[in-house]
Order: structure tokens, then sequence, then C-alpha cells
């Protein structure tokens, strides 16, 4: 079916019609990693989605959902210097004037991009992932990190539960 989805998006996509399919990877039951109300945000999105930024194909795979919706949301927050959750420094930070401090001496215009490396389903309602988050300053200055998060799904929502920063494993060269 994918195959077919990208010969459809191929064919009509010039011709300004947007083709896509949606691929559930999992069983769909009401309030799992597969609830239905999940799914259709998925089926509603393609009709949403500006005409250059069009996907032909969605997965919706549960854990790997969970935790890029999550980091892309965490993205967005801290681009936008919104966000309570930091990344860029190694020292331990505890309480709200801590993480105040952190956030004054991040230099204004320094944006998180982020790539979801692996997620794994712990349980029905628990998620864990690995996500590499390069930080870019104004200045073109960049800082690699390395970011774990166990996220938990309460009550229809998913919340990051836990995260640890840390430089990120290099391949030997």
């Amino acid at each position: 079916m994918t195959h077919r989805g990208d010969v459809r998006f191929g064919v009509l996509g010039p011709s300004g019609v947007h083709a896509a399919s949606v691929t559930i990877a999992g069983p769909v039951a009401p309030g799992t990693a597969f609830d239905p109300d999940d799914i259709a945000g998925h089926y509603w999105r393609p009709h949403t989605q500006p005409r250059g930024q069009w996907q032909h194909e969605v997965v919706h795979g549960g854990a790997y959902d969970a935790i890029a919706d999550l980091m892309e949301h965490w993205q967005n927050a801290f681009n936008a210097r919104r966000t309570s959750f930091q990344g860029i420094s190694p020292r331990l930070l505890v309480g709200p004037a801590e993480i105040s401090e952190y956030y004054d001496n991040v230099a204004e215009g320094t944006e998180a991009h982020l790539e979801v490396l692996r997620t794994t389903p712990l349980h029905d309602e628990i998620a864990a992932g690995f996500a590499d988050v390069t930080f870019t300053a104004p200045t073109g200055d960049t800082i690699p990190v390395r970011l774990s998060v166990v996220a938990q799904r309460v009550e229809g929502t998913w919340l990051i539960r836990q995260y640890h920063a840390a430089d990120p494993v290099r391949d030997a060269e």
C-alpha cells in the first residue's frame, strides 16, 4: 500500500491533488497508544497541511508518535523561549530560579533542531525514546546533545515524566 501511496502522490501531487496514506502499526483500542481519537488526527492532518509541506505517508506507531510529538512540542517551546525543560547545560538545575537563570544565559535566537532516534513502548501508557538535539546559536556555534525521555499517557495526554541530557555518543572514526 505504501508504494501505491507514493505513486499516487508522485502522479497527482504536481496537479494539486494531495494523495496520502495512513498506516496504523498496531491494534486500535480506546485508551491505548492506538486510541481511535489519536489516530483520527492522522487522517485530518493531510487536509490542513500547506501545499509545500504535504506528507504522502503517515505512520501511527504508538510509542514513536508519542515521543516525536512531545519532542516537537518541546522544540517549538524552546525556540519560542516558553519551556522549563533545559537541554544545553550539563549542570543539574533545580527549581524555578535556577531554570530561569539558565534561560537568561541562553543567547536570544538560539534554536533547537532535533531528530528522534529510537522509541520503545514500555507499556500501553508508557514510552521511552532517544533524540539528538543540536542547539544552534545566532553566531552559528552548535552544541549537540543526546536526550533520553520517558513519557506517560495520563487521561489521554502524553507527558514527559523523566528526561536526561548528555553529550551524544560519537561513532568511532
